[in-house]
């Protein structure tokens, strides 16, 4: 239940314009802007995965890698997204919040 709440997050987030997608953007963005939370598709390549686990590290930012392109990219109606940032502060602590509270 709270992963589809989390998705329902994204996809407000995604209308409200508080997110960057794709991993070029993301990846220009990091350290740039105020990114609170990141998403990494769990079925992405994983030579570009580490790319942004590695960047994340080196900023202490929180990675969630367990949704899939297809969910990630439904959440926010933009096609085969691999990697989501979260600009915002209070819809990154909500989700990670929900996301600590799994079913």
């Amino acid at each position: 239940m709270n992963r589809e709440k989390v998705l329902t997050l994204l996809g407000f987030a995604s209308k409200s314009a508080n997110i960057i997608s794709g991993q070029d953007n993301t990846l220009k963005s990091l350290g740039k802007k105020p990114i609170y939370l990141v998403f990494c598709a769990a079925d992405m390549a994983a030579g570009s995965k580490q790319k942004i686990v590695k960047k994340c590290q080196h900023l202490s930012i929180p990675l969630i890698h367990n949704f899939t392109i297809a969910e990630l990219s439904k959440a926010t109606g933009k096609a085969n997204r691999t990697v989501i940032a979260i600009k915002d502060k209070q819809f990154a602590n909500k989700m990670l919040e929900l996301l600590e509270n799994v079913d």
